[in-house]
């Protein structure tokens, strides 16, 4: 996910601006991205080139595949070829910058960086994105910020969709969803069930995180208590 952002980031300085507004506003300090590219030693340059010829005889036989191969083969290689830096404006008499590789910084720097350049493009397109646990290594306050700019129509000007699942129970909130935005799972022997909240009819002035950890919603873990003994 992060090459996509760092291709964006490459490609349109438009997009890039954006993403370092996005992380700057985040809290951050960082001021500029930077994309590096570095040569790989022979030995794991010989393996890579191996990639293509691999994934066609072995993983996607067809010839109707072979773009599919490439587009793999390009990310895979960008992945371990390019390095992304992130500058950040230091306090000091110079205002001098520190350049920090992304691995280097905090897992919520990582995870937002990743999504910003999908997010941004949907957005810009009116397309759909879903993401599996919008919340993982994020604060609360920046993933309801993230869901605010696809209710924002002056951001949202094209209707892009954010479809995502989350186990933080402060975004069950009238202020960002309606009730009919909201679904619940809940697993049953092995399966899993999909509900609105709407079946609950809740009113209007409740509470809807207090409800879901009351459990009246379902979709709740029932613990009886944990212990190693």
């Amino acid at each position: 996910m992060r090459v996509y952002t760092a291709q964006l980031c490459e490609t349109n300085p438009q997009l890039k601006n954006f993403i370092v507004t996005i992380l700057r506003q985040a809290d951050f300090d960082i001021y500029d991205i930077a994309v590096k590219t570095e040569a790989l030693p022979n030995n794991q340059q010989n393996l890579l080139d191996a990639i293509p010829s691999f994934l066609s005889e072995k993983v996607f036989q067809q010839e109707s595949n072979e773009p599919v191969v490439e587009d793999l083969y390009q990310l895979f290689k960008l992945d371990q070829t390019e390095k992304i830096f992130l500058m950040h404006k230091l306090e000091n008499a110079e205002n001098d910058f520190r350049e920090l590789q992304l691995e280097q910084e905090s897992e919520g720097t990582q995870r937002l960086f990743e999504i910003a350049g999908f997010v941004l493009e949907v957005l810009i397109e009116g397309k759909i994105i879903i993401i599996d646990e919008l919340d993982r290594s994020m604060h609360p306050i920046l993933a309801r910020e993230l869901v605010r700019m696809f209710n924002n129509p002056e951001i949202n000007k094209n209707h892009a969709q954010l479809i995502f699942t989350t186990h933080d129970t402060t975004l069950l909130d009238r202020e960002i969803f309606r009730a009919d935005q909201i679904w619940f799972t809940e697993k049953n022997h092995s399966q899993t069930k999909l509900y609105s909240l709407l079946e609950f009819r809740p009113r209007e002035d409740e509470s809807l995180q207090r409800g879901y950890l009351l459990g009246r919603y379902g979709a709740i873990p029932f613990i009886s208590g944990l212990s190693i003994y």
